[in-house]
């Protein structure tokens, strides 16, 4: 929901600070950059991600240096296990190292 509603740009503005609240696993970021890039929530057939724009990237990197590191570590690897290739394409178009220092977790 989340991702449809970010393509929207009548309520683009108004969803982004919601994503904090709502984004609670590394699986939930993952659905939603899918679902932004057209793709299906269900991760079944992952697509190639369109590289989200330098805000919403920090945005989504940002809930991820939210989670404590051992959830964090678990959500990754059960998502990895379960939709490698999607993980795969993902994490080469969230780039953390554009937002520098500030992604201690999400590393």
């Amino acid at each position: 929901m989340l991702g449809s509603l970010l393509l929207d740009r009548r309520t683009h503005a108004a969803v982004r600070p919601l994503l904090a609240a709502h984004l609670t696993t590394a699986t939930d970021v993952l659905r939603l950059l899918q679902v932004w890039s057209g793709g299906e929530a269900d991760l079944l057939e992952p697509r190639r991600l369109r590289s989200p724009p330098r805000p919403l990237r920090r945005e989504l990197l940002s809930v991820l240096d939210g989670f404590t590191a051992t959830p964090l570590g678990e959500a990754l690897l059960r998502t990895a296990a379960a939709h490698p290739e999607a993980v795969r394409i993902d994490g080469t178009r969230i780039r953390p190292d554009s937002w520098g220092a500030h992604t201690e977790q999400a590393l």
